[in-house]
């Protein structure tokens, strides 16, 4: 039973796996967090033998001060409930690591047996995808790469590559023809993923096995070696769809992935250095938009104009993501009880490869908190132990001397507590992501209740939120308050939501609630000054404001009635300072001249700026600052925007 359950602690996420997944990793989790707790529970019969690994004390103490960090910063629970569901997978990982290191050694090997089999049978299905064979219809496109049960090719490409540095590190099968056959499929897969992560953790993993056990090892690593280097050149000389369609993280041009994450590397730090205590727990994917660079938007995402695309969920650095989120005493202790635990002399020194390897990921991926099934062989991969089973009881049972008691043990205590309070949001986040699932394509309309009972499940998803806000904007007779409703819920959420800030100022100005619409447009200048939907909407309101002081002034001649005529004035300066903020130079000086009609003070001000060789949006909008009502001044925006480039 403990080996079915550590087998499953890693495949059961992939077997997970759906061509219309949204998220896997939030579905990972959920599978994680209820494994954890049946993992836990079945280690009852051994509870007294549980002692606690080295490190894990300093890892707890860690994860305290992250959850104290946003107590500091009074966070509304609303705020704060999505970051601990996404990061509860961690705390659920620190059990079954405690609980997993005491496993018998009969058990945790043939563990790692199924695991490992397991995973060479998913490098068999994506070869057989690749020659163009999808025998269980796992691709969600007839174009999509070849990497079922994985949602992507640096997730394939990571988990792949740990496993071929575990398996030829735990000496079994080390044969040539074993290697060929076992090892062979996942090392050229490896390469045919064109994953730059999995090149560097390949290479030093081999080279590090090499030169501890270089007469047994020389030969399997040469193959390895081989077959990957076939799939590296076998992506080249007949290029895959992918490596001309999917743009992903390649961004606009070669090598904007290394641009990207140096401009998010280094807001990170900025971010860090300011916030010695933290962001907190879980809080970076709501935080991130209001420090976010816009190079790095344009660079790493491959459609930023969209204020739908996804964001980044971390700095694709875990070391990074601790030191934003459980700042730098959390950052400390974290590392403290890595270099404690990998120092354990009772762990097995077989996995070193393996880890260097998902070290080497660790620091420019997200394999723990963005992808569920590596995290979960790495948590094996930490947990194995010299001679499974024997040290670990024997040494608490010295200390204890009541091995039969029946009293409850601290440390078991302690990894039912904290795996029992990991799989709380569990079943609402494996709920939730099956019914999002059930509602893709996204370009297909479908009934709201769908995303209804998504919500439902999940209440604190923003991005299902937004989903299903579209989805009642599609009905036959959309009521208004029903369409607002879930994006004033996923702000409620995810303050930093530029998708439903968007979708709330388009709404409010379309029906005459210009002041509100104002309010959103603000938030989103606050989030992300430089983007060009926030741009768009600043125009757009521009233009409202302009045809309402049309409209008033219009009425107001055809009445006869006083200050008609600084309607019309103000309604051309807008006009300008629109067309002028989407380049429209010609427009805008015919504005300008039209507005200087209407105007006595400043007529000749207005004359000479429509006349200027080299007028500019910074010109209009000085102008403008001087001749409207100073109430007018809220709708030019922050200075930023103004200066901002035409996009």
């Amino acid at each position: 039973m403990i080996a079915v359950l550590l087998a499953a602690w890693v495949l059961a996420p992939l077997l997970a796996y759906g061509p219309r997944v949204l998220d896997d990793t939030r579905l990972d989790a959920g599978v994680l967090g209820l494994l954890a707790i049946a993992l836990v529970a079945a280690f009852w019969p051994q509870r007294h033998g549980l002692r606690t690994l080295p490190g894990l004390k300093l890892w707890l103490g860690a994860a305290v001060v992250a959850l104290l960090a946003l107590l500091f910063q009074d966070r509304a629970w609303s705020e704060v409930v999505s970051g601990l569901a996404d990061r509860a997978v961690w705390l659920s990982a620190g059990a079954v690591l405690l609980v997993a290191a005491h496993a018998r050694k009969e058990d945790a090997g043939r563990a790692l047996h199924f695991v490992f089999v397991g995973i060479a049978a998913i490098s068999y299905l994506a070869l057989v995808q690749w020659l163009g064979l999808d025998l269980l219809g796992l691709k969600p496109a007839p174009n999509a790469p070849p990497t079922a049960f994985l949602s992507n090719r640096p997730q394939a490409a990571e988990l792949l590559s740990v496993f071929i540095l575990a398996w030829l590190g735990s000496r079994q099968f080390a044969t040539p023809a074993a290697t060929l056959l076992l090892l062979g499929p996942a090392a050229l897969m490896t390469g045919f993923y064109d994953s730059n992560a999995a090149r560097l953790a390949l290479l030093a993993g081999l080279g590090w096995l090499c030169w501890r056990e270089r007469e047994r090892l020389l030969v399997p690593a040469a193959l390895v070696l081989g077959c990957f280097v076939i799939g590296e050149t076998a992506r080249v000389v007949i290029p895959p769809p992918f490596a001309t369609q999917e743009q992903g993280e390649a961004g606009l041009k070669p090598w904007a992935s290394v641009e990207g994450r140096s401009h998010l590397y280094a807001a990170s730090l900025a971010q860090a250095a300011s916030s010695p205590l933290g962001m907190g727990f879980g809080r970076f994917e709501v935080d991130y938009p209001e420090w976010r660079p816009l190079a790095e938007q344009r660079l790493s995402a491959s459609d930023y104009q969209n204020v739908a695309t996804r964001r980044p969920k971390t700095p694709h650095s875990e070391p990074l993501l601790i030191l934003l989120e459980f700042g730098w005493l959390g950052a400390a202790l974290m590392a403290a009880g890595l270099w404690r635990l990998l120092r354990d002399p009772q762990r097995a020194r077989w996995t070193d490869a393996a880890l260097i390897g998902l070290g080497i990921h660790a620091l420019v991926r997200s394999p723990l908190s963005d992808h569920g099934p590596l995290l979960a062989l790495g948590i094996l991969l930490l947990a194995a132990r010299r001679d499974p089973g024997s040290a670990p009881l024997a040494a608490s049972a010295a200390r204890s001397g009541k091995s039969g008691s029946g009293r409850l043990p601290t440390a078991w205590a302690l990894a039912a507590l904290v795996a029992a309070a990991a799989a709380l949001p569990a079943p609402r986040q494996i709920g939730g992501e099956l019914y999002v699932a059930q509602r893709l394509p996204l370009d297909v309309e479908k009934p709201a209740s769908i995303m209804e009972k998504a919500v439902a499940w999940r209440p604190w998803d923003a991005r299902a939120l937004g989903i299903l806000s579209v989805d009642r904007s599609r009905e036959p007779d959309p009521q208004l308050e029903r369409v607002r409703g879930p994006l004033l819920e996923a702000l409620r959420h995810d303050p930093s939501d530029l998708f439903a800030l968007n979708q709330l100022f388009i709404l409010d100005t379309k029906r005459g609630q210009s002041d509100l619409g104002l309010i959103w447009l603000m938030r989103s200048e606050q989030i992300a000054p430089e983007h060009p939907a926030v741009r768009t909407n600043r125009t757009l309101l521009q233009r409202e404001v302009a045809d309402f002081h049309r409209i008033s002034g219009t009425q107001m001649l055809a009445e006869q009635l006083p200050g008609a005529h600084q309607h019309l004035l103000l309604s051309q300066l807008w006009t300008a300072m629109a067309e002028m903020r989407e380049g429209e130079v010609l427009k805008a000086q015919k504005a300008l001249r039209a507005a200087a009609v209407y105007s006595q003070s400043d007529r000749a001000l207005l004359e000479r700026v429509a006349r200027d060789p080299e007028l500019s949006e910074q010109k209009v909008r000085a102008t403008l600052e001087r001749v409207a009502p100073v109430d007018e001044h809220r709708y030019l925006g922050r200075v930023l925007d103004a200066a901002a480039p035409n996009d």
